[in-house]
């Protein structure tokens, strides 16, 4: 004669509750821009740094620059000379240019290269410095 299987009872499980997760490594947050009318920069330069939340240099963040008719990337690091969280690029003069991190596709700046008078009184063009920092992690 069959005999009957007992059905499997279901224990339940408790999951977890998530944690909020810490700020991803990619986020900076734009600080601020600088403008610098020095010879030693010709052709005038795109600087970027990116800082830590401690204010130490990342290398290897990815900038993305875009102008009328071109687009061009480059990453910082690549000069430790200059420090760990530097990259630059070489601008026109009059020439507008967005600028943003690939890490941030909707954080895009406006940056020019002007026209400027330095220290000895020639006409050249402007330097841009753009500053970007990770957030503190709480």
């Amino acid at each position: 004669e069959p005999t009957l299987t007992p059905e499997p009872t279901l224990t339940p499980q408790l999951l977890p509750t998530p944690l909020p997760s810490p700020t991803p490594p990619g986020v900076f947050n734009f600080v601020g821009q600088s403008f610098t009318c020095d010879g030693r920069f010709q052709p005038p330069l795109l600087q970027v740094v990116t800082l830590d939340a401690a204010g130490n240099g990342v290398a290897g963040v990815e900038v993305i620059v875009e102008w009328s008719g071109g687009q061009d990337r480059f990453f910082t690091g690549l000069k430790p000379e200059l420090g760990r969280g530097y990259g630059d690029f070489a601008m026109e003069t009059n020439l507008a240019y967005t600028v943003r991190l690939a890490s941030d596709p909707s954080g895009e700046i406006s940056v020019r290269s002007d026209p400027c008078t330095d220290a000895a009184g020639r006409l050249i063009a402007t330097s841009v410095l753009l500053t970007f920092q990770q957030p503190e992690r709480p």
